[in-house]
C-alpha cells in the first residue's frame, strides 16, 4: 500500500534471469528494425537444459563487460546488505570447493572452511546464501565464533 500524500515512488526488483531478458529485448528491437530472426528469445543455459546442442560457430563478440574486483563486491554486499551479491558469492563458494554452485554447495563450503579452522564444532544449517531464508538456523553461539574469528583475522572488509 502506498501512503496518500507520497509524490514519488521508488521500486527496485531483481532481474530473475538477465541474459535472457537482453535476448528478449534485442529480440524485440531487431524485429523492429526490420531483421528477421528465426525462433525465440533464449539462452545457452536453457538450450543446455532443454537438452538443445548450441552451435557457436559463426559467433561474434558483441560487447565485454568488466565485472568489480571481488574485493568491491565483497565491500558492496556487505556495507548495503545486497542480497543478490551474497547469493552468488556463496554459490561460488560452491564452485571453488564443491565444483557446484547450489545452495547445499555454498553450505558445505562455508561448514567446512569453519570446521576446519576450528571456530565451529558442526555444521551450519543454511537455505540461502544471505540469511533471509526462514529455514535458516544458526546458533547464538556459531554467530559469536564467527563473528570472533573474523574480528581475530581482521577478515571483515
Amino acid at each position: 500500500m502506498v501512503p496518500g500524500d507520497k509524490t514519488k515512488l521508488s521500486i527496485r526488483a531483481s532481474i530473475p534471469d538477465p541474459p535472457l531478458l537482453l535476448a528478449q529485448y534485442l529480440e524485440i528491437y531487431l524485429v523492429k528494425a526490420g531483421v528477421s530472426v528465426l525462433g525465440q528469445a533464449s539462452t545457452g543455459r536453457i538450450l543446455k537444459t532443454e537438452g538443445g546442442k548450441i552451435d557457436y560457430s559463426g559467433a561474434s563478440l558483441v560487447t565485454t563487460q568488466v565485472s568489480p574486483s571481488l574485493a568491491d563486491i565483497v565491500k558492496i554486499t556487505n556495507k548495503e546488505s545486497n542480497n543478490l551479491f551474497a547469493e552468488h558469492l556463496f554459490k561460488m563458494m560452491g564452485v571453488f570447493v564443491k565444483n557446484n554452485g547450489n545452495v547445499d554447495s555454498g553450505v558445505a563450503a562455508v561448514s567446512e572452511y569453519f570446521i576446519s579452522q576450528h571456530v565451529l564444532d558442526t555444521p551450519l544449517h543454511l537455505y540461502d546464501g544471505c540469511g533471509i531464508a526462514r529455514r535458516n538456523l544458526v546458533t547464538a553461539n556459531q554467530l559469536v565464533q564467527v563473528l570472533s574469528y573474523m574480528l581475530d583475522r581482521k577478515s571483515v572488509v
